[in-house]
């Protein structure tokens, strides 16, 4: 599909997604409608953001979406849509509650019950773009997960290669230990075939009785807010300084006896957004049912929490899933994962500053390929997007402008952000070791907070 067809259908998905969101302003006076601040996985750290909201002076309350086992977190019941439109545009200007969207559906509350008008901290309606509040009907909640806390000549050719093999792997984004990982079913991390012991749901044993794993569950938060936050962690054999797997925080995983001797093994959790986070625990121990301080029993799994916290002053971070195109500063559609978790912790945080530093392997002249900003794409390349020719240096520049831009696109004040581009003068590695690739980065630097 050429470049103009993409933009016909991108416009007409717009048109249709406005529509899809303006059909609930005519609901039948039947239907609930639901001011959402927050969904979890998890019922404590639903009532844990409960208590924050309401430490703001506002009504709130814990439900539960039965069908898919979620919590939401409302301030807000009402038949009126256009109330709870009106409500969640004054809440979104808070700086905690910026992602408010509104429900339409059916809970069953937790306790409490906040109906009518809430105290909220902004009277004034902001603008009147009714379509720029998500509105979700009732639906399997799939769509909860998302709301829960990713190129002609080359200006070098080995940044060629570098940035081709950059979003085929960025381990280093995870890994402090090295070694190779284990995770393939049969292998050492997974038991296959296997089944759970009897009398204590988060022990399964393989059909053999040969391996023995535990079920667990890693509950990463927010600790300023309690907003539960998605990512990789890594589980690490603390005796063989071995990774063992890479899995996903809120998902069941099992994992295996290290038979290590000891038992000794870490959950390791570093998340683009927070400061790196580990707990180190003891397969034996939790076999047997000695549960530590970090470590909880909910249903059929051990809870491993972990209290995530923001960089502080003077840190400076490399957005290791972030990627652009070659020789482009158009970003690849697969970073916006990373991209966003960035704007949730500017939104955080209105007195946060940062700058962004781009970064090229090698130094060379070549042409630069640059984002559709005029219409609002950063993430699409083809014939439509305007070339030019300039250095690293230039090119290292302009990805970090695109980054910029794409925040301030979110709402993200322009003057909270700075960039510099320093082309491959701050290379980390030779550009034609293997790891070359990982030259080729956008790091953030905290200036305020």
């Amino acid at each position: 599909m050429n470049s103009s067809a993409k933009k016909i259908l991108k416009n007409i998905c717009g048109v249709f997604l406005i529509s899809i969101l303006s059909v609930p302003l005519v609901a039948s006076d039947k239907d609930s409608h639901y001011v959402v601040l927050g969904a979890f996985a998890i019922e404590k750290n639903a009532m844990n953001f409960t208590n924050f909201v309401k430490g703001h002076d506002m009504k709130a309350n814990a439900a539960l979406h039965e069908q898919t086992g979620w919590y939401y977190v409302y301030t807000m019941n009402t038949d009126d849509l256009q109330a709870a439109i009106t409500l969640t545009k004054q809440v979104q200007q808070t700086k905690d509650f910026w992602d408010a969207w509104v429900y339409t559906g059916d809970l069953r509350n937790l306790g409490g019950d906040p109906t009518g008008d809430p105290i909220v901290l902004n009277s004034e309606v902001p603008g009147d773009d009714d379509s720029q509040v998500p509105v979700k009907k009732e639906s399997d909640g799939s769509d909860v997960e998302a709301k829960t806390e990713q190129t002609g000549n080359s200006i070098d050719t080995t940044e060629d290669d570098a940035e081709n093999n950059q979003a085929e792997e960025s381990e280093m984004s995870n890994s402090t230990s090295g070694g190779d990982d284990s995770n393939v079913n049969g292998e050492e991390g997974v038991v296959s075939g296997s089944e759970e012991k009897q009398g204590a749901g988060f022990i399964i044993n393989d059909e053999k009785g040969e391996r023995r794993a535990l079920k667990l569950y890693v509950n990463a938060y927010n600790a300023g807010n309690f907003k539960e936050v998605k990512g990789s962690i890594e589980v690490i054999d603390l005796e063989r300084t071995k990774r063992i797997s890479m899995e996903n925080t809120h998902e069941s995983i099992v994992v295996a006896d290290p038979s290590n001797g000891s038992g000794r093994f870490q959950v390791f959790c570093n998340i683009f957004g927070f400061k790196s986070m580990q707990h180190d625990l003891n397969f034996e121990d939790l076999y047997s049912g000695e549960i530590s301080d970090v470590v909880q029993l909910s249903g059929d799994s051990l809870i491993v929490d972990m209290e995530l916290f923001r960089y502080d002053v003077g840190e400076t971070h490399i957005m290791y899933n972030v990627f652009f195109y070659k020789d482009a500063a158009v970003i690849k559609p697969e970073s916006q994962y990373e991209l966003n978790q960035l704007l949730s912790m500017l939104m955080e945080n209105p007195q946060l500053r940062v700058q962004l530093h781009g970064h090229t392997n090698g130094n060379s002249m070549g042409k630069i390929i640059f984002p559709l900003e005029e219409e609002g794409d950063f993430f699409t390349i083809g014939d439509d997007n305007k070339e030019g020719k300039g250095s690293s240096k230039k090119l290292s520049h302009a990805r970090a402008s695109s980054i910029k831009s794409y925040l301030i696109s979110k709402g993200v004040a322009e003057e909270r952000m700075e960039i510099e581009g320093w082309g491959g003068k701050k290379m980390l590695y030779d550009k034609h070791e293997n790891r070359a690739r990982f030259n080729v980065r956008v790091e953030v630097e905290i200036l305020a907070n």
